[in-house]
């Protein structure tokens, strides 16, 4: 009986030590499977460049009017028809304010702009309730493109720089109208008397921004909006690209004691 306890014990010591060798073969073999990233060494060029940045917007009416209603009214007069012009101080509704059965003095409803009526979205006669939009005046004698951009590019930018767009088939040079740091976004307006602009979404464009001193790397390099990347001494960390010129692309943070990067696939 003492001989059986004794082989029953080495049996299990025998199972466990070829369990943990197993164990140790997985991991070796999951380790192998596991694919390695590729290291590519480019050059980084330190110069001065004119570059730009690229950025999408919406173009949007100037000012845009809306017209809601406060109390529940009825509407009794309108002078206006979708897509007529109008001219500031011009008397484009009236209303009723009405509460139970009790009707108050009519509200005279005046434009603050020169426009174009855009929306009516009731009828004379209609009671619309509080909260409502009565109609939408949009002043199209200029047209306004806000853009939002990363930190490490509003430093890049600044009041009057060159902006060029593609709107409407159309090469439209206009320039930076006002900067809004603390929201790092810009405004571009772009002059539209003719009226032959209109509202569009995801217009393309550049902002110029002179020539800057920096690191730059080659453009045929470039994976998305960031990169991991290796020094040679092993450290890694991730770069971005703020800017671009031709054919190269500014690197932020700059490495300006470095002349190769690793960059990690």
């Amino acid at each position: 009986m003492h001989l059986k306890i004794i082989n029953i014990f080495f049996l299990l010591v025998l199972l466990f030590f070829l369990g943990c060798k197993k164990t140790e073969q997985n991991k070796a073999a999951n380790k192998e499977d596991k694919p390695k990233s590729k290291l590519t060494e480019a050059e980084i060029f330190h110069e001065t460049q004119e570059i730009y940045i690229p950025f999408h917007s919406d173009l949007r009416a100037g000012q845009v009017m809306e017209i809601t209603v406060k109390q529940n009214s009825k509407l009794i007069a309108l002078l206006v028809d979708t897509g007529d012009k109008v001219k500031k101080g011009d008397l484009v509704a009236s209303l009723m304010k009405i509460k139970g059965n009790y009707e108050y003095t009519p509200i005279e409803i005046y434009t603050q702009f020169d426009g174009v009526v855009s929306q009516i979205q009731h009828h004379v006669g209609s009671i619309i309730p509080a909260g409502d939009r009565l109609m939408l005046i949009k002043d199209l004698s200029y047209m306004v493109a806000n853009v939002v951009l990363k930190p490490e590019q509003m430093s890049l930018v600044k009041k009057h720089s060159k902006v060029v767009m593609q709107i409407q088939d159309k090469e439209i040079t206009s320039s930076i109208d006002r900067i809004e740091r603390k929201k790092n976004e810009i405004q571009i307006i772009v002059g539209n008397k003719e009226r032959y602009l209109k509202e569009q979404k995801d217009i393309e464009g550049k902002i110029l921004c002179g020539p800057i001193q920096g690191s730059y790397l080659l453009k045929k390099y470039v994976q998305g909006d960031s990169m991991q990347v290796q020094l040679a001494e092993g450290i890694k960390f991730y770069i971005s690209f703020p800017a671009f010129t031709e054919d190269k692309a500014l690197i932020y943070p700059p490495i300006p004691d470095q002349d190769h990067l690793l960059l990690i696939e």
